[in-house]
C-alpha cells in the first residue's frame, strides 16, 4: 500500500517516477519489504502475481536520484532480479 510519511510538497518535488518489478528469494519477503520501506524514494509499495514478488513506486527529483534509488533497491539482500519502467506522462490523473 501507500507509505505514509510524504508530504503533498515532496510528493511535487517528484519530477522522474518508475514502478519496480523485483523478484524476491523465497521467504525473505518481510525482511525485504522492511528494507525497500527505508528506501527514500520508495513510495509505495504493493504484492503482485506472476513472474514477480513486489512492485515499488519509486520517486525522485532527478534521474541520478532515480538511479541511486535503484542500485539500493538492487542491492537488498534476497532480491533476486528487477525491472523498472520509468514513467514518461500521466494520462487520466484523478
Amino acid at each position: 500500500g501507500i507509505i505514509s510519511g510524504a508530504s503533498e510538497s515532496e510528493s511535487l518535488a517528484r519530477q522522474v517516477e518508475a514502478h519496480v518489478m523485483i523478484s524476491i528469494e523465497p521467504a525473505q519477503q518481510v525482511t525485504i519489504e522492511r528494507r525497500l520501506k527505508a528506501i527514500r524514494g520508495v513510495t509505495a509499495l504493493y504484492t503482485v502475481s506472476g513472474n514477480f514478488d513486489l512492485i515499488a513506486m519509486v520517486g525522485a527529483e532527478t534521474t541520478e536520484a532515480l538511479d541511486a534509488a535503484l542500485d539500493e533497491i538492487r542491492g537488498c539482500p534476497g532480491v533476486r532480479a528487477t525491472q523498472t519502467s520509468v514513467l514518461l506522462s500521466r494520462r487520466h490523473p484523478r
